[in-house]
């Protein structure tokens, strides 16, 4: 015990201890604070993807066949009037599960929704210029239609299509309000859990960086190589964008950072663990191989072109 206490472990063993307390208050805080910000926007998507099992009937549902190009492009135009956040993006996609839309759109929407709408690119347009911003929109674009073609041999319109519309309801004996908070705590229960979980992940690799960020200091390589590692775990474009830009000025290829910035709006904790409910371990395994090994290689040479222009 006194070579123990006389050695230098000491000093090691309680420095230790206390960044092990730093590290998991500072997930805690940041797991909290994204939770209080996320509540308002996350409920606000859980009712209005309760609202459209609610009220779109089936004829509507019916009419996204599966190799109809106006399907595709009326749910990429959907998608990308939805703000570029998971929170919000997530439950409409699980809404839209529940109406039984194809799944090949709904891997559209999920691909389009996350990384597309007028904030995120204009804030784009300011710190990274507009090549930038063409090379990210079309390749966001791109994605989206070869995520809708995969999609497509797992797809298929059930016979029992959105089939809870008002005048079914009303045939049933269930009022508008008693059906709207059945569907709403359904989805809840499905979602929040998963939800949380993700952003648990998330906490802990973001804290892991900023805790980092403090203890190497000035190392520069390092810092940086650990941000890019770390991109693809947060959960909104709009808030990585100052990261990206900061990654580019620092001679980061631009081509690599984009296809970070997009992967991690895609394939973030959260995004998989609700999605993979959704719509299966299988199929979003082949959306995640697809997002991975595809990213990076469309928007270099998207990136290659534009510069050539």
């Amino acid at each position: 015990m006194k070579i123990f206490l006389n050695s230098e472990l000491v000093p090691f063993v309680g420095a230790l201890v206390l960044n092990i307390i730093n590290y998991t208050l500072s997930t805690v805080l940041y797991f909290l604070n994204t939770l209080s910000r996320a509540s308002y926007i996350l409920l606000a998507s859980l009712f209005t993807a309760s609202l459209m099992k609610v009220l779109i009937p089936r004829y509507v549902i019916s009419k996204l066949s599966l190799m109809n190009i106006r399907s595709v492009l009326l749910i990429t135009l959907i998608g990308s009037l939805i703000p570029s956040c998971s929170y919000c993006s997530l439950p409409l996609a699980y809404g839209l599960g529940r109406l039984k839309v194809p799944k090949n759109l709904v891997l559209t929407f999920i691909t389009v929704a996350p990384t597309i709408s007028l904030p995120t690119l204009a804030l784009m347009t300011y710190l990274l210029g507009t090549e930038l911003v063409l090379t990210y929109l079309a390749t966001v674009l791109l994605l989206a239609l070869t995520t809708n073609l995969v999609g497509i041999k797992y797809s298929r319109i059930s016979g029992s299509l959105a089939n809870c519309s008002l005048r079914t309801l009303r045939s049933n004996g269930k009022s508008f309000p008693h059906l709207l908070l059945i569907e709403f705590s359904i989805m809840t229960n499905q979602i929040i859990p998963r939800l949380v979980l993700g952003i648990l992940i998330s906490s802990l690799v973001t804290s892991l960086h900023t805790y980092l960020s403090n203890y190497l200091g000035g190392n520069d390589l390092l810092l940086t190589t650990f941000l890019m590692l770390t991109l693809p775990t947060y959960l909104c474009p709009l808030g990585t964008i100052p990261l990206t830009s900061y990654l580019i000025n620092r001679g980061v290829d631009p081509s690599l950072v984009l296809s970070l910035l997009i992967m991690g709006s895609l394939i973030n904790p959260p995004s998989l663990i609700v999605n993979a409910k959704l719509l299966g371990k299988g199929l979003i395994l082949k959306y995640v191989l697809v997002i991975t090994s595809l990213t990076p290689l469309i928007t270099y040479v998207v990136l290659s072109l534009i510069n050539n222009l």
